[in-house]
């Protein structure tokens, strides 16, 4: 009787320890300017796994520990990670993690694209250009410190343009209102001197 006592204690702080493991995975890129571009996911502690199957969202399936997958449609993933150690297997779902915008005539070869989600960010950074989100102020902050003249675009997650406006060179700061907005997921792009820099905003 000790003994299968002892046994099932073993057991059960088997599962335990498996059950503290940080369960984590990070893409290299979370929002992807052009379709068929291959994402890196790298899996967080992967020698605590026995296997790891990936869900992309898209109907695509892989055993993997740090797989690269390419999306061939436009739209917003949810990415689910299956662990497997022993007997316990755990599922780690990042809902919308990674967003694939349609190809536009404005993205050019040195365009970048923000990771961050504009619906969480506040903070507005010292950069020559950046978008950054006003929460207080229901405000989206275009910054221009080289005073160039450009152009903001918002879009749609089919691409449909919503919003559209000059940024002229004398305006280092641009505020836009984002009650103009519906409720869904919207694409920004700030467009200087054939530079376009691309970031994601979620209006609740």
């Amino acid at each position: 009787m000790k003994n299968l006592l002892f046994i099932a204690v073993l057991f059960i702080s088997g599962l335990v320890r498996a059950s503290e493991i940080n369960h984590q995975f990070t893409p290299n890129k979370k929002i992807i300017t052009k379709v068929n571009v291959a994402v890196y996911f790298v899996t967080q502690n992967p020698e605590n796994y026995d296997w790891v199957k990936w869900d992309f969202g898209d109907g695509q399936i892989e055993y993997s520990i740090n797989p690269a997958h390419k999306y061939a449609k436009s739209g917003i993933y949810d990415v689910k990670m299956i662990v497997s150690k022993g007997a316990q297997v755990d599922t780690i779902c990042k809902i919308g993690m990674i967003t694939v915008i349609p190809n536009t005539n404005t993205l050019e070869q040195g365009d970048y694209a923000y990771d961050l989600d504009l619906s969480q960010e506040t903070l507005l950074n010292k950069q020559a250009a950046d978008i950054s989100n006003d929460l207080d102020n229901n405000l989206l902050r275009i910054a221009n410190y080289n005073n160039d003249n450009g152009h903001v675009e918002i879009r749609n997650i089919n691409g449909d343009l919503v919003y559209h406006t000059i940024l002229e060179s004398n305006e280092e700061i641009k505020n836009i209102e984002t009650n103009i907005l519906n409720s869904g997921t919207y694409i920004v792009y700030l467009t200087l001197k054939n530079k376009t820099i691309v970031a994601k905003y979620c209006k609740p």
